[in-house]
């Protein structure tokens, strides 16, 4: 019996897309690798930390280790007044630089969004409100403007 092959319109397009999460939080839309996401939880207690940096809310307890709790609102809003209360965290892995166990967590409002989309999404505008050395890319998706972090700084931000 012969082998089948995916046709070339089938592997075109399994090379040019991309599994994705769409993350809301109270002021913005984000998107991130789904390769990146460990896990998505409902926010366990959120305590304080002894060390307040911005954007970071507290930590949480999440499979018997203490993470971080970044609010992205509060990391890139210029002249932020955020909410820190939320109902779902997304659990990312170690960013680039980090010892294998320093995950962290993004609180959410809502539950994430699983996309499989193209691989190269047109570019929009900076929102004004937003600090740009956090933002890789703001990028248009479906008609509105989300953003693209930027992993190597939200590194420096929560390390």
């Amino acid at each position: 019996m012969p082998e089948s092959t995916p046709s070339a319109s089938t592997a075109s397009t399994a090379q040019s897309s991309v599994h994705a999460l769409l993350i809301r939080t109270q002021s913005n839309a984000f998107l991130v690798p789904s390769a990146m996401v460990a896990e998505v939880i409902a926010t366990p207690a959120v305590e304080d930390t002894e060390f307040k940096r911005p954007g970071i809310a507290g930590r949480i307890m999440w499979r018997g280790i203490h993470i971080p709790l970044v609010s992205l609102d509060s990391l890139l809003l210029k002249d932020a007044d955020t909410e820190t209360r939320y109902p779902r965290t997304v659990v990312f892995y170690p960013l680039p630089r980090r010892r294998e166990h320093d995950f962290f967590g993004v609180g959410i409002h809502s539950n994430p969004r699983s996309l499989l989309m193209e691989a190269k999404l047109a570019p929009a505008a900076m929102p004004e409100h937003v600090d740009a050395r956090y933002v890789a890319s703001p990028v248009h998706l479906n008609g509105q403007a989300v953003l693209i972090p930027d992993v190597e700084a939200l590194a420096d931000a929560i390390y």
